[in-house]
C-alpha cells in the first residue's frame, strides 16, 4: 500500500476518533448563555420566518456576526424536525434535540480540521506525527471545549486552518497538471475525473445556492432623473456568478495547475471563514504569509497563490450575503457589523476585557493544560540538531508554522477587545509543532543533549504543577475558556478542585514515563492521560 492510500485510510480513523471524543453526551447539557442561546434563537427565527438572509433575535436585527453559523444551526434544526408546523410545544426547552441539532454541525467542522491537520503533517513529516498532531489538537482543552459549543469561534478556526493548510500545500507542491483521480462510465461514455473537476464542483456548490437564494428575495433600485429604476436580484448578483465562471473557464480550458487549484480551494475556505466570523479570516493568513516572505525572502513564491483569482473567489462566495444585507438593512447593518464589530472591536475596544500582550498567556496556561509539560521540549527541539531540522524544505515549513503560531498570539494580543476564547486560533499551529515533537521523541530523534532533554522535563513539570495549583484554587478558569460573562457565579460548592487534582496525577506520572521510556507506547499513554 502506497503512502497516499495509507494517509486516506488513517484520516478516516481520525474522523471516527474525533466522533468518539466529541459526540458522547453532546446533548446532555443545556445551551450556554449568552451566545449558544442567542445564535440558536437567530437560527430558529430564520426557519420560523422562512428567511435565510436577515439575522434577527426576536424583533431586533442581530448584526454582530455573519451568517454561516446560523445556516449551519438552521440546517441542523431542519434535519431534526424542529420548529415545524407539527412541532410540539416546548420542544426547544424540554428535549435534547436543539443541543444536538445546533452543536453537531460545529463538531463535524472541528473534526474536519483534525483530519486536515493529520493529512498535512502525515504528508510532509510522518504518519505518526500526523496522528500525534491530530490527537494533541483534539485533546487540547481550549479546542475540545469550544468544539462542543455552537458558537462562531470553532467554524472560524476550522475553516481558516484548513485554508492555511491548502496554501502551504500549494507552496510546497510541484507545479504540475491537475492529478487524475478516478474514472466512471455512463453507458458508453467514459469520464476521466481530475482535481480540477472536483474543485469546479466545490466552487459551484458554494456559489450557486447563494446566487439563487439572494436573487429570488432581493432586488435593488436607483433613482435616475427623479425616476426610480428597479433591478431584479438575478441581475444584481450576476457579477458574483461571472467571477466564478472565470475560474471555471480556466479549469475547462486546462489553463490551470495543481498549485493554482490548491490555492483556489484555500481561498474558498477563507471566504467561508469570512462568512463564519468576519474578515479576520482573510487578514490573519495574509499577515502570516507576508511575515514569512519578509523573513525568508522567498518573494518568488507569491506567484503561486494566484491572488487575482483568489480575490474573485472570496468576492463570489463571501460578498453576496454582505451585499444583500446592505440592500435590506443599509446603515444599521453597516454600522454594527463593520464599524462596531470589526473596526472598534479591534482598534478601540467594545465590551469584554482589556489587557497587555501577556493577557493570553494565562488563558493558554489552562487552554493547553495537558501539554504544558512538552512546551519546553518543543522550544528546544526547534533549535535542535536533528536530521529533520537540517532538511531545507522541512526547515522552511517549521519556520512557517512558527510564524503562524506567533502571529496568531500577537495579533489577538494587540486587539483591544479581549475574550479568553479569542486565542483559540493558536491551538492549530501549536498542535502541529507538538505532534512533530512527540513523533521525534517516540523515535528517539530529537537531537537534544541529555542535559537539555532533562532540563525540558523539569521545566515542563514545573509548568504543570503551577497550572494545576491555579486551577485547584479556582476551577472556574476552565469554564471561562468558552463563556462570556466571567463574573457570573461559579458552583464552588461542588468541590471540583479535588477532581482536577485527582486527574492531574496520572498526567504527571505519564509525563515522567515518556521521558524515561522514549517510545510510541509511552507517548500514547501520555496522550491517554491528557
Amino acid at each position: 500500500m502506497n503512502k497516499t492510500k495509507k494517509i486516506i485510510i488513517c484520516s478516516l480513523i481520525v474522523f471516527v476518533g474525533g466522533l468518539c471524543v466529541y459526540l458522547p453526551l453532546l446533548g446532555s447539557y443545556g445551551l450556554f448563555d449568552p451566545w449558544e442561546t442567542h445564535y440558536s434563537e437567530v437560527s430558529r427565527s430564520m426557519i420560523q420566518q422562512d428567511d435565510y438572509i436577515s439575522t434577527f433575535w426576536q424583533d431586533n436585527g442581530f448584526f454582530s456576526k455573519p451568517v454561516l453559523t446560523f445556516w449551519m444551526q438552521a440546517t441542523g434544526m431542519k434535519i431534526a424536525g424542529l420548529n415545524q408546523d407539527n412541532s410540539s410545544p416546548g420542544e426547544m426547552a424540554l428535549s435534547s434535540k436543539p443541543e444536538w441539532a445546533t452543536r453537531l454541525p460545529v463538531v463535524i467542522l472541528a473534526i474536519f480540521a483534525l483530519m486536515a491537520v493529520f493529512i498535512f503533517v502525515a504528508t510532509y513529516f510522518s504518519i505518526s506525527a500526523g496522528f500525534f498532531s491530530a490527537a494533541v489538537l483534539a485533546l487540547t482543552p481550549h479546542f475540545a471545549l469550544i468544539a462542543r459549543q455552537t458558537i462562531t469561534d470553532m467554524p472560524f478556526l476550522a475553516l481558516m486552518s484548513i485554508a492555511m493548510i491548502f496554501f502551504i500545500t500549494a507552496m510546497q507542491g510541484e507545479d504540475q497538471k491537475p492529478p487524475h483521480l478516478f474514472n466512471f462510465k455512463v453507458k458508453s461514455l467514459n469520464f476521466k475525473i481530475n482535481l480540477a473537476h472536483l474543485a469546479a464542483i466545490w466552487l459551484l456548490l458554494l456559489a450557486l445556492p447563494q446566487y439563487f437564494l439572494f436573487s429570488s428575495d432581493i432586488s435593488a433600485s436607483v433613482t435616475f432623473f427623479k425616476k426610480r429604476i428597479t433591478f431584479s436580484g438575478y441581475l444584481v448578483f450576476l457579477p458574483y456568478l461571472i467571477l466564478i465562471g472565470d475560474i471555471l473557464l480556466g479549469y475547462i480550458t486546462g489553463k490551470t495547475s495543481y498549485r493554482k487549484i490548491m490555492t483556489n480551494i484555500g481561498f474558498s475556505f477563507i471566504a467561508l471563514g469570512i462568512l463564519a466570523k468576519g474578515f479576520g479570516a482573510l487578514f490573519i493568513p495574509g499577515v502570516i504569509f507576508f511575515i514569512y516572505f519578509l523573513v525568508e525572502g522567498e518573494w518568488e513564491k507569491v506567484d503561486r497563490f494566484d491572488l487575482l483569482r483568489g480575490i474573485f473567489i472570496i468576492a463570489a462566495i463571501s460578498f453576496p450575503w454582505h451585499h444583500a444585507m446592505i440592500i435590506r438593512h443599509g446603515g444599521a447593518f453597516y454600522q454594527e457589523y463593520f464599524v462596531h464589530h470589526h473596526f472598534k472591536r479591534a482598534a478601540v475596544g467594545v465590551h469584554g476585557e482589556r489587557g497587555v500582550f501577556t493577557y493570553y498567556l494565562k488563558q493558554l496556561t489552562f487552554g493547553l493544560l495537558p501539554f504544558l509539560p512538552i512546551i519546553p521540549g518543543i522550544i528546544l527541539n526547534l533549535f535542535g540538531k536533528s536530521p529533520q531540522n537540517r532538511d531545507k524544505s522541512r526547515k522552511s515549513l517549521i519556520h512557517l508554522l512558527l510564524i503562524w503560531l506567533l502571529t496568531s498570539f500577537f495579533l489577538f494580543s494587540f486587539m483591544l477587545t479581549k475574550f479568553h476564547h479569542y486565542i483559540l486560533p493558536f491551538t492549530a499551529p501549536f498542535s502541529i509543532l507538538a505532534g512533530i515533537y512527540l513523533a521525534k521523541l517516540s523515535s528517539n530523534k530529537l537531537g537534544l543533549s541529555p542535559k537539555s532533554f532533562y532540563f525540558s522535563l523539569v521545566a515542563g513539570l514545573v509548568l504543570l504543577i503551577f497550572a494545576v495549583r491555579e486551577l485547584f484554587l479556582d476551577p472556574a478558569h476552565i469554564v471561562n475558556l468558552f463563556v462570556y460573562k466571567y463574573e457570573r457565579l461559579f458552583p464552588y460548592e461542588l468541590n471540583l478542585s479535588w477532581g482536577i487534582a485527582f486527574f492531574s496525577v496520572p498526567l504527571f506520572l505519564a509525563t515522567i514515563l515518556y521521558f524515561f521510556r522514549q517510545n510510541k507506547k509511552a507517548v500514547v499513554v501520555y496522550l491517554f492521560a491528557a
